[in-house]
């Protein structure tokens, strides 16, 4: 076709492609060279451009790899702020595809085999080591084999390698989250289970171990990711059919707390990594229950900062309202479009732990947030990008 094309002439001018149905067939490259979205259409992957001022939104090509339905895009973020230009599939062929964006070309740079069963979910991230300007690459797979796969790429290789397997019993990963510890560059994975909870994972070595499970969802996890405040902490926010939101906030623990009695506290896990030859210990806690909706929430999605200059900009202060700037917030936003914030201080001026006070739900609207834009997208893929508030 394509040397009928250049023989007659012809050329390629518009595509037309609508959006598979699965709640994690899209990702949008908020920090990307071109702000690109990335979405599953049948088993290839679209490409497209969002609307950037009198220039409207397109599809600028599709990219073929998977002989089977796209279930899974998501770019892998760079924390330092540089443009994202990598990208993990997931396929219902089996198989996972890691792929790169170069000079405006997009080229498959390794193939993940292994799984017997659909890819539902694939992930990534770059980790750093103590050499801070090298980084070597973790990416996670779930599939309906009832396995998950932890995968990796060593710095300066292309080469990817199975690192471990975990089984899932009778169960299913239903989602997973990838950030790094507090105050380290160890690896922490949250998966949410069709068990109602959450189980957290942390590199130690060359070994993936579980450290903790997270109780509290009456029903499948079906979304979870992970932020980082200014203060160091991570909250985790996780979904559920149980149509609840749930705030987790992992802190790192400097020595031990004194406990005042019979002072009301909300019940925390502890667990314990080694880090250059200390032990660090870590809480978990839960930080908010968030409710209004009435059906089950597939994804939940924080609201991601943008990098400007040499700082990030729209992360939520840990310390609230000063009088020197506008108070910065931290929407949760979900694929049941619901955006919550969190306000300062609590009813009867109480606070909770971590200071984030309640959470309201804004406004009610059919648009998905990505950086300082927001727009609809539904299974035919309509979308339509709007600013948001600046900082």
């Amino acid at each position: 076709v394509d040397k009928m094309a250049a023989y007659r002439g012809a050329e390629t001018c518009f595509i037309s492609a609508a959006c598979n149905r699965s709640p994690f067939s899209l990702s949008w490259g908020r920090n990307s060279r071109n702000g690109l979205i990335l979405y599953g259409s049948g088993n290839l992957v679209a490409v497209y451009q969002p609307k950037n001022g009198d220039k409207s939104g397109s599809v600028l090509e599709t990219l073929s790899q998977h002989t089977a339905k796209v279930t899974c895009v998501r770019w892998i973020h760079k924390r330092s702020g540089e443009p994202a230009d990598e990208f993990v599939v997931g396929s219902s062929d089996k198989t996972a595809s890691l792929w790169r964006e170069q000079d405006s070309k997009f080229q498959v740079v390794s193939v993940l085999r292994g799984h017997s069963e659909a890819v539902t979910i694939a992930d990534g991230m770059y980790v750093c080591t103590s050499n801070k300007d090298r980084f070597w690459t973790v990416l996670v797979t779930t599939s309906a084999d009832s396995t998950v796969k932890i995968w990796e790429r060593k710095y300066g290789s292309d080469a990817v390698s199975c690192l471990q397997t975990v089984c899932c019993g009778n169960g299913f990963a239903l989602d997973v989250a990838l950030y790094s510890l507090p105050s380290t560059f160890i690896p922490v994975l949250a998966f949410g289970w069709d068990d109602d909870k959450i189980h957290l994972w942390v590199g130690e070595g060359e070994r993936f171990q579980e450290v903790a499970t997270l109780k509290g969802h009456e029903d499948w996890v079906r979304g979870v990711e992970f932020t980082a405040d200014d203060g160091g902490d991570l909250l985790l926010a996780s979904c559920g059919q149980d149509c609840f939101i749930r705030v987790w906030r992992i802190t790192l623990q400097h020595g031990e707390e004194k406990v005042i009695e019979d002072e009301i506290r909300v019940k925390e896990k502890s667990f314990a990594v080694q880090h250059e030859d200390k032990s660090l210990s870590y809480a978990v806690v839960l930080e908010a229950v968030l409710t209004g909706h009435e059906n089950w929430i597939y994804g939940v999605h924080w609201q991601p900062a943008i990098f400007k200059g040499s700082c990030w900009r729209g992360r939520r202060k840990h310390t609230g309202v000063s009088g020197v700037s506008v108070q910065p917030r931290w929407p949760i936003y979900h694929c049941t479009w619901l955006p919550w914030l969190p306000a300062p201080v609590a009813p009867c001026g109480a606070h909770t732990r971590g200071d984030m006070g309640a959470w309201c739900d804004s406004w009610r609207s059919l648009r998905w947030c990505g950086g300082h834009s927001v727009g609809p997208r539904g299974w035919t893929f309509p979308i339509e990008c709007q600013p948001g508030q600046d900082d």
